[in-house]
């Protein structure tokens, strides 16, 4: 879904949210988890806190600023996305390489983060990404496979070119990167505290869909507008309350309107 700004050329904004959820078990639950019902100010449901709250927050924040008469000079995408829930290989990663999705122009994105049982929010820059190794080395879900080969032989003899020692050399690249990304973190403490907040340093300890965004060179930032929530994801008898709800899309309101003035 697109809504065009007055000036196209501008890097647009992408909200980006996936469909699919997670499978439950029904005896776990005590409402149906596909019903959405509503029990002392909460919705129950599969999806209502991941993620399909935010893809429909996005939706409402923006008919709202529709209806407020905003005028968006960026255009805004919403990307509704499937597979997810399983790594994104046939979902956002294979979206992201098509023509279709360069065509959008995308400079900044919004995707998922986690609800907060505290008064504060929780926004993510960069997330944690799974390692296996095995004969060679795979970063799972990250579109990157390191295959080194070398002199192989008896491990009494010092061998030249062996292809552990060539693989060295990626992981201090990968060493050098993960510094990289570090910095970014301490270097943004003088901005945000001289605007007047106090934050906490953490770890994502998920992953979304935002990675591939980012392996796109496109800033992404993790974010679910929802706090004082006891966190759900993938849980039985996931739910959102109302208020907390409403809240929220009154944040991405806020948040729209600032991004594509």
């Amino acid at each position: 879904m697109s809504l065009h700004g007055s000036n196209p050329t501008l890097p647009s904004l992408l909200l980006n949210s996936h469909t699919d959820v997670v499978p439950v078990t029904l005896e776990k639950w005590t409402h149906d988890p596909f019903s959405a019902d509503l029990v002392d100010g909460k919705i129950y449901a599969r999806g209502s806190q991941d993620m399909k709250s935010v893809g429909i927050a996005y939706l409402e924040a923006i008919r709202r600023l529709k209806k407020d008469g905003h005028a968006f000079a960026r255009s805004v995408h919403l990307s509704f996305v499937p597979d997810e829930e399983i790594g994104g290989a046939d979902g956002m990663e294979v979206f992201v390489g098509t023509d279709m999705f360069k065509a959008l122009n995308v400079g900044f994105a919004l995707d998922e983060g986690i609800p907060t049982p505290f008064p504060s929010f929780l926004l993510f820059n960069s997330e944690r990404a799974p390692w296996c190794i095995c004969c060679t080395i795979k970063l799972i879900n990250v579109g990157i496979k390191l295959t080194a080969r070398g002199n192989a032989g008896h491990g009494s003899v010092m061998l030249q070119g062996t292809a552990v020692e060539r693989l060295l050399a990626c992981l201090d690249k990968v060493r050098q990167f993960r510094a990289e990304q570090s910095g970014k973190l301490y270097k943004s403490d003088n901005l945000i505290r001289d605007a007047g907040k106090t934050f906490d340093v953490t770890t994502f300890t998920g992953a979304t869909d935002a990675r591939f965004l980012r392996q796109m060179g496109i800033p992404a930032i993790g974010f679910s507008p929802f706090r004082n929530t006891p966190l759900l994801l993938h849980d039985h008898d996931e739910h959102i309350g109302i208020d907390v709800y409403l809240e929220g899309i009154s944040i991405y309101q806020s948040i729209i309107a600032s991004l594509t003035s």
